[in-house]
């Protein structure tokens, strides 16, 4: 099999230089340095996010324990019907899960109405005086943390 000749480099000086240049840069660890105050920024955005997320979390569990509460199932046997231990609902409970989405809040309310044959966000919304109505698959798929689910269905 016949091989192919190699090409003539077809950069410019300039272009040439400019390469130079950035691989220069690059074993500098200047290439992709990032100003001290985009960190800071950045960091506390990050920092702000996690609280956010860690508060929203804490909220949720307070709800999924009355939840859990008003359809008097224990943290055993709703972690039997998940599939999973007591000490996973005690931390969703608690705010300290870290795998608590609005997969694992539908799988939650689906596990309490197959335990108790009521849904327990009805029992919660009774509690409310307000009936907290279904969500279709559709309207769930734009849903995109457990705050907002819960917010869906209080409307």
């Amino acid at each position: 099999m016949p091989t192919r000749a190699i090409e003539q480099d077809t950069c410019t000086p300039a272009e040439r230089a400019a390469d130079e240049k950035a691989l220069e840069a690059f074993e500098r660890g200047g290439f992709l340095a990032v100003p001290p105050e985009a960190k800071e920024e950045a960091t506390e955005r990050l920092r702000r996010r996690r609280r956010e997320a860690e508060e929203a979390a804490a909220k949720v569990g307070l709800i999924l324990r009355e939840i859990r509460g008003l359809a008097g199932v224990t943290q055993a046997e709703l972690a039997k019907a998940l599939g999973t231990q007591k000490s996973n609902v005690s931390r969703m409970e608690s705010g300290r899960y870290k795998g608590l989405g609005v997969v694992t809040l539908v799988a939650v309310r689906n596990a309490l109405r197959s335990l108790t044959g009521i849904d327990p966000f009805v029992l919660l919304g009774e509690r409310f005086s307000t009936p907290l109505p279904a969500v279709s698959h559709e309207e769930l798929r734009k849903i995109s943390t457990p705050e907002k689910y819960l917010e869906s269905v209080a409307r």
